[in-house]
C-alpha cells in the first residue's frame, strides 16, 4: 500500500486518518435533545458554529473519500500493514468523534450517557490504535528482544 518511495501515497494516508474524526463529528451532528437551552446540562460544552462545523464537515468528508480512492485505487500491491494502521486509526478517529458528541450533548439532568462514553470509548479507542501500531512496535529492536527471552523461557 505505502512504499518508501511513495511519497503521495503517504500524503493521503495522513490526509484520511487526519479527515475521519471532522467527517465524523459532522455526520454524527448534535445530539442535544429538543428543550430550551438554558434547561440543559452539559458535560463538556462546545460552542461551534452550525456554519462552522458544516463546512468542516464536508471538506473533511471530500478528503476523506478522495484520500481513500486514491490509496485503494493507486497504491498497488496492496499491502496489509499500513491498510491496518491507517484504516484501525481512521476508526479510532470516528470512534473520538462519537464520544465527544455523546459527551457534549445537552440532556436533563447528568450526562450519563456522555460519562459512559468516555469511560468506555476512550479505552476502545486505544485498543484499536494499538492494534493498528502492533506490527510496527514489535519490529522494534527493544521489543523483539523481550518477546524472544519471553518466548525462550517457555
Amino acid at each position: 500500500m505505502l512504499s518508501s518511495t511513495h511519497r503521495p501515497g503517504r500524503a493521503a494516508a495522513v490526509a484520511l486518518v487526519a479527515a475521519a474524526p471532522l467527517a465524523a463529528f459532522w455526520i454524527i451532528g448534535d445530539q442535544s435533545i429538543d428543550r430550551d437551552p438554558a434547561e440543559l446540562d452539559h458535560m463538556w460544552r462546545l460552542d461551534l458554529s452550525t456554519g462552522l462545523v458544516t463546512g468542516c464537515g464536508v471538506v473533511a468528508a471530500a478528503i476523506f473519500v478522495a484520500a481513500g480512492v486514491y490509496l485503494l485505487a493507486a497504491c498497488r500491491p496492496f499491502r496489509e500493514r499500513p491498510a491496518r494502521l491507517v484504516g484501525s486509526w481512521a476508526i479510532a478517529g470516528g470512534l473520538v468523534a462519537g464520544i465527544v458528541r455523546a459527551a457534549t450533548a445537552g440532556v436533563v439532568g447528568a450526562n450519563i450517557g456522555g460519562a459512559l462514553a468516555v469511560m468506555f470509548g476512550f479505552p476502545i479507542v486505544a485498543a484499536v490504535v494499538g492494534y493498528g501500531a502492533w506490527p510496527y512496535v514489535r519490529d522494534l529492536p527493544a521489543v523483539r528482544r523481550v518477546l524472544s527471552r519471553a518466548s525462550a523461557r517457555r
